[in-house]
């Protein structure tokens, strides 16, 4: 059982007793008060999983501290205890946010029954609390630029999908793995269950508060591993949490437990998708990913091809995604498109794309194209892409844009799909002059 903290208020030593024992017999942890004034300095502290007030006390009444509780420290459940009252009385204290009345002499299977009801109450209401916080986190599914060229390298990952086991997904920067990772929770037994999106680069202490709680604190508040329940946690850039915080998850991943205080540990039926940039073999190299991590996905670590593997696909994505414009592409511009390295991969050709749409031309040729997709313009600014790192790739493709744009942040973060937070911090770390 869940070990809780409970408050017994009343003015007979023998009901406080009686309550202490029988409570501490469950595994909670039980502390006195004999009036108002007292139990209220100690709910102020607020964690007080629920308390046992009696009506008639020194001080506050029970009806005027139930007042007080609600007003200061809501989370505290209260449980008014009392010689019988008329049932219109008993509607009053409900009303007023008593969970329950009961009355004395206490019968001690009742009062149990009414204390697991109350603290059970109050986990779905910090739950939801909590959620309403998260709602951020949450994300529309978005459905990956597919076609049925892309069948050999999806297969396995279609496979996997139905499955409750952790999966890693990695590649090139703009392939859409969070897209893939909604696909996965699409083609899952969970799709009708909540899909969170968590962020993993950059402010790493209040990630790892919202992923793991606070296990060491009293006044708990429910982690996002237990907030996901039956659903899909994505975690995006996997690779930027601590160390410190992949261990903590790989040793989540391996026991299916989340450690809580009290040596209590909760069940994780969360499901598990992450996403990191470059390979595998870079992430070790970078120890970026520690292995007792990278262990928990097994087999289950997929490639998201860049753009550039994926030429064959391109002619029919970009005639889909203009379809709706009633616009057509000529072969020339297909031609065009299907040779151009792509160092932006999807996210480039989507912001291209839009541009296209935004022009609402019938036709589209080469000279509507931009100017560097053309043969002899340097993409890069190099003659040899393949010996550049993706950093260098991204950094070059970033300064092209911000060249093109005249230096306009906000159409450049548009071009890139990124917001112009994300845009200033690449450009800071990247020393771009602009």
């Amino acid at each position: 059982m869940n070990s809780s903290k409970i408050l017994v208020v009343d003015t007979e030593i023998g009901v406080r007793e009686y309550l202490r024992h029988a409570l501490e017999q469950l595994g909670h942890r039980v502390e006195l008060a004999e009036d108002g004034d007292q139990a209220f300095k100690r709910l102020l502290r607020g964690d007080i999983d629920a308390a046992f007030i009696e009506i008639f006390l020194r001080g506050d009444n029970g009806l005027e501290l139930l007042k007080r509780v609600k007003q200061h420290v809501p989370r505290t459940e209260v449980v008014l205890t009392g010689l019988g009252l008329p049932q219109s009385t008993t509607m009053t204290l409900i009303k007023e946010g008593a969970f329950a009345f009961l009355a004395k002499p206490l019968d001690t299977d009742l009062t149990f029954a009414t204390l697991d009801k109350a603290l059970e109450n109050q986990r779905l209401r910090l739950k939801n609390q909590a959620l309403d916080k998260l709602l951020h986190l949450q994300r529309p599914l978005r459905q990956p630029r597919i076609n049925h060229t892309d069948k050999s390298w999806l297969e396995p990952l279609t496979l996997a999908a139905p499955t409750n086991l952790p999966v890693l997904l990695y590649g090139e920067s703009g392939t859409e793995k969070s897209a893939f990772a909604s696909y996965i929770h699409k083609n899952s037994p969970r799709r009708e269950k909540l899909f969170f999106f968590l962020p993993c680069r950059g402010a790493p202490s209040r990630t790892e508060k919202i992923l793991f709680g606070n296990p060491e604190d009293d006044v708990t508040t429910p982690s996002l591993l237990e907030l996901v329940s039956d659903g899909t946690l994505f975690f995006d850039d996997i690779d930027g949490l601590s160390h410190g915080s992949q261990r903590q998850l790989a040793a989540i991943l391996a026991s299916r437990s989340l450690p809580m205080r009290n040596g209590v540990y909760l069940p994780v039926h969360a499901r598990i998708v992450a996403s990191m940039n470059g390979s595998l073999e870079q992430a070790r190299a970078e120890h970026r990913l520690i292995p007792e991590l990278l262990t928990q996905f097994g087999h289950l670590t997929f490639h998201i091809p860049s753009l550039r593997e994926r030429a064959a696909s391109i002619p029919d994505l970009v005639r889909r995604a203009l379809k709706k414009n009633r616009c057509q592409v000529s072969d020339d511009a297909l031609a065009l498109l299907q040779n151009y390295s792509w160092p932006g991969n999807m996210r480039e050709l989507a912001a291209i794309l839009r541009q296209l749409r935004q022009a609402g031309q019938s036709i589209i040729s080469p000279g509507d194209l931009p100017d560097y997709l053309s043969p002899g313009q340097n993409h890069s600014g190099d003659s040899n892409d393949a010996t550049l790192t993706l950093e260098e790739v991204e950094r070059r493709h970033i300064a092209r844009v911000l060249e093109r744009q005249k230096g306009n942040k906000v159409r450049t973060a548009r071009i890139l799909d990124i917001n112009v937070k994300t845009l200033y911090n690449k450009i800071r770390a990247y020393k771009l002059d602009c």
